[in-house]
């Protein structure tokens, strides 16, 4: 196999990395008019340090030229109001599953090891917090979701903690907050 050929897999391989060896002698039967089996594919892309891993996913959209555009959008934004001067305040929220169950068991030989369970798991303990540049703001805990009107109610008790709310922004990690709904905490 001449190393144009090599290349050639290689090319291929950059395009679609799950292309098994017997898809890619085939590819080289039909795009190069030769004929070789899987095994001589897998030989001369050993030599080129090509090896079978584990695919590592990366979501579709995740560095498109327009996700990067707003990124831009979003911390030119961000940079104004920290030259402005204006206090900004960032929220984020995490769970843990305080769910915890033995996987193994004991029975008789034959027999499953079958242990009655609750359908539903348990609950999650839910964290909230807000971060500025003196560290935590303010932070709670609690079981189970974090639906809107405890969103609000956690904004509310964030933003009392300043004297002025016309100087502070709040960034919040996630889009499901919509500016109409922070309209509403803050006339409220």
């Amino acid at each position: 196999m001449t190393p144009e050929c090599v290349q050639f897999l290689q090319d291929q391989l950059a395009t679609d990395p799950d292309l098994t060896l017997r898809q890619l002698a085939d590819v080289l039967g039909t795009s190069l008019q030769m004929t070789v089996c899987p095994q001589s594919v897998k030989n001369h892309l050993d030599v080129s340090l090509i090896t079978m891993k584990q695919f590592h996913k990366e979501p579709q959209y995740m560095n498109t030229p327009q996700n990067k555009l707003k990124r831009r959008e979003y911390l030119i934004k961000l940079q104004r109001h920290q030259a402005a001067g204006t206090t900004i305040i960032y929220m984020d929220e995490t769970n843990f599953n305080l769910w915890s169950t033995r996987i193994r068991g004991r029975s008789r030989r034959g027999h499953r090891a079958v242990k009655k369970v609750f359908a539903g798991g348990g609950q999650n303990l839910q964290v909230i917090a807000c971060i500025g540049i003196g560290g935590v703001v303010h932070y709670e805990l609690r079981y189970g979701g974090n639906k809107y009107l405890q969103s609000n109610e956690f904004i509310r008790a964030t933003l009392h903690k300043f004297n002025h709310l016309s100087n502070i922004v709040l960034v919040k990690d996630k889009t499901s907050m919509t500016v109409a709904m922070l309209r509403t905490v803050v006339t409220d």
